[in-house]
């Protein structure tokens, strides 16, 4: 069965005179399940009341109400790149990720005792709201996409790093050999200890924020991998209900019109389905930024995510609200997804 999803921002939407088109949108889209922006990257994206009234208001539009959240913060402005009054900047008593070259990477935290503790007490308060599921964007990462080891190298993580292995080396030093043209031995020991580094980092995030009750969920950038410290397979044995987003990237016409793209796109959706087999998995269906990726593309693009195996299809556009020609396009072409789901299932 098809579910489809979307994710709103409730300081925006109680205050939008056109709240009741879009409702009616979303309904007649088949929208069964809305996302209430939450906790971004140490900031709450509305207040605790108008959270409180927007997940009142959507259930009693027969929405069920759940929570998406920002944990540590994306590289330049990813939330929308035409709004330069988006404050992005992660709280004073958290720390930035330190690239390779010892410089900070805007706007992404270090994930560190301070920005996990305060994410933490964010998940209590969405158990406080009634929250049952609270998905995490794809920012749980420990490095931006690309075919590279990444990782925090500031001062805290370099030390807990030599500790643990039993190591001596400065950034320079650590970088030279994970990095090294032509890698030796010791060097590929190394650079499998500092991948196990990382993802013990995305783990312990998960394992520390997660609260009983609420079932948590990664959302996985497009290839993500050890080296962005992602473990499928660790986080899978550590949080048998984790929920899973894959297939990311192709937002938009450019990344999504060549064969070569869609090809992509299913090998990353194959390769994260297998290792989060028997998880419950999600579509990464965006428009960004926004009328990015034409109406006709994100229907293509869900039939392509639904031939992959997916049934939850989460619709998303960052801080803009999809216009009618996309909800239009997915009402009518809702009979023909649900009729490609079906036969898919019982061709599987």
């Amino acid at each position: 069965m098809l579910r489809f999803n979307y994710s709103i921002r409730a300081h925006e939407f109680l205050n939008d005179p056109e709240r009741a088109q879009k409702l009616r949108w979303m309904k007649e889209a088949h929208v069964s399940t809305l996302w209430i922006d939450g906790y971004f990257f140490g900031h709450y994206d509305s207040t605790w009341e108008e959270m409180v009234q927007v997940k009142q208001l959507l259930e009693t539009e027969g929405f069920e109400a759940q929570v998406v959240s920002v944990p540590v913060g994306h590289p330049g402005n990813s939330l929308d790149p035409n709004d330069e009054s988006l404050d992005l900047k992660i709280p004073d008593h958290w720390s930035y990720r330190i690239d390779r070259y010892g410089k900070p990477v805007h706007y992404c935290a270090c994930i560190n005792d301070a920005m996990i503790r305060d994410n933490r007490e964010a998940m209590l308060r969405w158990k406080e709201l009634g929250v049952t599921r609270v998905f995490f964007d794809d920012d749980l990462r420990m490095g931006n996409w690309g075919h590279e080891i990444t990782g925090c190298f500031c001062d805290s993580c370099l030390a807990a790093f030599n500790e643990k292995y039993r190591h001596h080396f400065d950034r320079v030093q650590l970088t030279a050999r994970l990095f090294a043209a032509s890698p030796s031995e010791e060097d590929h020991r190394l650079q499998e200890e500092w991948q196990e580094d990382i993802c013990q980092k995305v783990k312990r995030f998960l394992v520390e924020t997660k609260v009983d009750g609420i079932q948590s969920g990664i959302m996985v950038m497009h290839d993500g991998c050890r080296y962005h410290g992602i473990d499928l397979p660790l986080l899978r044995q550590e949080i048998p209900d984790l929920l899973v987003r894959v297939g990311e990237s192709h937002f938009c016409d450019k990344d999504f019109d060549a064969s070569s793209e869609k090809l992509s796109l299913l090998q990353s959706i194959t390769a994260h389905s297998k290792l989060a087999k028997g998880l419950e998995l999600y579509s990464e269906s965006t428009v960004f930024p926004a009328n990015s990726l034409t109406p006709e593309n994100l229907i293509h693009k869900i039939e392509l995510e639904i031939a992959a195996g997916l049934r939850n299809i989460f619709l998303m556009s960052g801080t803009w609200f999809l216009s009618e020609p996309y909800w239009k396009a997915v009402k009518e072409s809702y009979p023909l997804l649900s009729y490609l789901a079906e036969i898919c299932d019982k061709q599987a």
